[in-house]
């Protein structure tokens, strides 16, 4: 069961599963999904803008929270605050690669939790609420690839408008 619905895959036994148990103190079990089969949060790619992160700074005392919150996979610099979210609907490519941004992602209570000890320290679903309204706790965007190939840092990241 994975958010109160059936995902078919495998359980997958062995010593990551032994050792995470152990750090964790109580029996873990990683599991494997079927092909084919996506969660509801189950997306190729996260975008974010550090504009976006910079803007929630204002709820914490002026310090931006820590970016690893967000479990982001791609932080673009030269947005706009909350630009990436305009971008559902639209490809952008960041040097060989295209990406369809789907939607933004709405965010959990994971991102209260400190990324070093998983302590909940910050009020980040309620820093949201503050800024983008009490409906919209979303933060970041979800992204298909289109067509793959290698990003580094500083490719341009580029916006195209309209849906090709």
């Amino acid at each position: 069961m994975y958010d109160g619905r059936e995902i078919p895959g495998r359980v997958i036994a062995g010593p990551l599963s032994v050792a995470l148990s152990g750090y964790l103190g109580r029996a873990v079990r990683l599991f494997k999904r079927a092909a084919g089969h996506l969660g509801s949060d189950d997306r190729p790619v996260t975008l974010m803008s550090e504009a976006s992160l910079h803007a929630l700074a204002a709820q914490f005392s002026g310090a931006a929270p820590d970016p690893r919150r967000f479990r982001m996979t791609i932080t673009v610099t030269g947005a706009d605050p909350w630009a990436e979210h305009s971008w559902s609907g639209q490809q952008v490519t960041i040097g060989d690669i295209r990406l369809r941004v789907l939607a933004p992602v709405p965010r959990c209570v994971v991102t209260t939790r400190n990324p070093e000890s998983g302590a909940t320290d910050a009020r980040i679903l309620h820093a949201l609420a503050q800024l983008r309204g009490k409906n919209d706790i979303t933060f970041g965007v979800w992204c298909d690839i289109i067509q793959p190939g290698q990003i580094q840092v500083g490719d341009l990241v580029i916006p195209l408008s309209g849906k090709p």
